[in-house]
């Protein structure tokens, strides 16, 4: 049997140890009380790239660490020339920017620059995924990095630029979010309103004794357009007019998607050189545009090879996009299980949801596409390769270039997902 004394110092020693073990506790608790706090998500955080808001993610918060504000790793990837690589195999991923790029070990905390030197610069993961700060990330990459707080709210909103914004960072809050900044109280206030939306008129009390009084007036607010992405298609390309369409493109620094026929084509294979060469993309619309040669999955799928062949030749590049020449539901011989088998080759089609009704002049086309750019928040818009399609575009591209912080263009490469009415 244990000694009485051997009994009590083993009960002391427990004691001890028991109160270590709960200090320990304490000590981890307070630990990560403290964590929590420094690692503290920015509520509402508004998150911009150019002049487009970042509502893909939006669920994705800034992180805010000792000040430093931590950006998800893919909002930098919405900018065109800048792009982010996950290496899983290799623990890395990867920022680049033109020449310049950041690989980011997640295993060491230390980054390698394209001097081959490595710097301390630490990661962390949240939400599934990698956080880099962002002013630094910026800075290295020769990126541009803008933040604002809001006096009003507290809300921090952060942009990073590659230098093809069009307005300031704080034009930008004010037309997406007025209420952002304190109220402007001068008199040239509603001079300054860069939406030129008329302000609703203050309450007109009716008085029916009085003959002075003014009738009462109502003003509605003038609806504004919400984010969309928008996919300008040519048809019928290349032509004798298609030089100047690129001209209206390259004019407001957009991009558009040419639906290539082929024997066009080999009459103007220098303007199909030139629609690639200025980041435009093709796609394909049949070898002669006649809808009565389309008659099965068999005579549609041999039209769209002969087609990509004839590609290939000419500018070294095929396509996987296809459009019938009015439209999949135009051919008596297209159905589902016809584009099932052209997916199953590798193809999809991409029909259309606004236009111009045939016959339309300048102006009315130009007011009936932008209806249709209100009216659809993926609007793929149509626009034939004729005489009109230069003015056309032109008055299409104003009005998106006057809503650039909501409307995006992008050309269908890559096949984002498919656009097809039998769909």
């Amino acid at each position: 049997m244990l000694s009485t004394n051997v009994v009590i110092e083993m009960k002391s020693k427990l004691a001890r140890l028991i109160s270590v073990l709960v200090c320990v506790c304490i000590m981890a608790g307070t630990v990560v009380i403290t964590r929590i706090k420094l690692n503290g998500a920015v509520e509402n955080p508004l998150l911009y790239f150019n002049d487009r808001a970042w509502t893909e993610q939006e669920r994705l918060p800034i992180i805010d660490i000792y000040n430093i504000h931590y950006l998800p790793a893919t909002l930098f990837h919405q900018l065109p020339d800048v792009r982010v690589t996950t290496y899983k195999n290799f623990k890395t991923f990867m920022i680049e920017h033109g020449d310049l790029w950041i690989s980011f070990d997640l295993l060491s905390d230390f980054a390698a620059m394209p001097d081959r030197t490595r710097m301390y610069l630490k990661t962390h993961q949240y939400y599934g995924e990698y956080y880099v700060p962002g002013a630094e990330i910026c800075r290295l990459i020769d990126l541009g990095y803008e933040e604002i707080k809001s006096p009003v709210t507290g809300e921090v909103a952060i942009r990073i630029t590659d230098g093809n914004e069009t307005y300031t960072f704080e034009e930008l809050l004010r037309r997406k979010y007025p209420d952002f900044f304190p109220p402007e109280t001068t008199e040239t206030e509603s001079e300054s309103d860069t939406d030129n939306i008329p302000p609703n008129p203050p309450p007109v009390t009716s008085n029916d004794d009085s003959t002075d009084t003014e009738p009462i007036v109502t003003t509605e607010p003038i609806p504004q357009i919400t984010d969309r992405t928008i996919y300008i298609t040519i048809e019928d390309s290349p032509g004798k007019y298609t030089s100047e369409i690129l001209d209206v493109l390259g004019e407001f620094g957009y991009n558009a998607t040419f639906f290539i026929i082929g024997e066009n084509a080999l009459e103007y294979p220098q303007l199909l050189a030139r629609i690639v060469g200025s980041g435009s993309a093709v796609g394909l619309h049949t070898m002669t545009h006649d809808s009565a040669l389309l008659t099965d999955v068999d005579s549609i799928f041999a039209d769209i090879e002969a087609e990509n062949e004839l590609l290939g030749a000419l500018i070294k590049q095929k396509s996987h996009i296809w459009r019938a020449p009015e439209g999949s539901w135009s051919l008596s011989g297209f159905d589902r299980l016809c584009e099932l088998e052209l997916n199953h080759n590798g193809y999809l089609v991409w029909d259309y949801n606004v236009e111009a009704r045939a016959g339309a002049d300048v102006p009315s086309a130009i007011e009936q596409i932008i209806k249709g750019i209100w009216d659809f928040t993926t609007p793929v818009i149509r626009i034939h390769d004729n005489e009109d399609a230069a003015d056309i575009l032109r008055g299409v591209l104003e009005f998106i270039s006057e809503n650039s912080d909501v409307c995006e263009v992008r050309t269908i490469v890559p096949a984002y997902y498919e656009y097809s009415v039998i769909s």
